[in-house]
């Protein structure tokens, strides 16, 4: 369900329809840190899904392996959001790309510049503390993905070689 967009990863977010009701999932790229799950809302406040959340913060995450319940809470400490926005873009990979600045090669200053006017939010977990999984930004479960599939690639292409060697003795 959740997968690697460039070097992000995604999350699905329910989110209650704050005039309908009506329960939609929202892909969004993330980080975990500090306990929480760490978003933005990268259209600005007029982001839809962000004014469901300032109706009901009550929200269901759908993270690698895992669904948790969490409280939604704008974070607009000026300290937090220097600690936690140039984290939360390199890890969202091509969507940090899109906010105007290499959030690798950008300064602080410059990051908290372009989104100054962008919503940061943590969701905080009801019950347990979030541990970052393999899965989750910055984890290495991609790792054993690709020696699985580089191993069935070497695997299959051996075979496939034998084989056509097979058939052109053939007379």
């Amino acid at each position: 369900m959740a997968g690697l967009a460039g070097r992000g990863w995604l999350l699905f977010m329910r989110v209650r329809g704050r005039r309908s009701g009506a329960v939609r999932e929202v892909p969004l790229s993330y980080l975990v840190d500090e306990g929480a799950v760490w978003v933005m809302a990268g259209f600005g406040p007029g982001t839809q899904w962000y004014r469901n959340l300032l109706a009901d913060p009550t929200v269901d995450l759908v993270l690698p392996g895992r669904t948790r319940r969490c409280i939604a809470e704008e974070v607009r400490d000026p300290e937090t959001r220097r600690r936690m926005m140039p984290k939360l873009l390199r890890a969202t990979g091509a969507p940090g790309y899109m906010s105007g600045c290499d959030p690798w090669h950008a300064s602080v200053d410059e990051i908290l510049s372009v989104t100054a006017s962008v919503p940061l939010l943590r969701l905080e977990p009801v019950g347990d503390a979030l541990v970052a999984g393999p899965d989750d930004p910055g984890g290495l479960g991609w790792v054993w993905r690709q020696v699985f599939v580089l191993a069935a690639t070497a695997w299959t292409a051996r075979h496939l070689w034998r084989l056509a060697a097979h058939l052109a003795r053939r007379p």
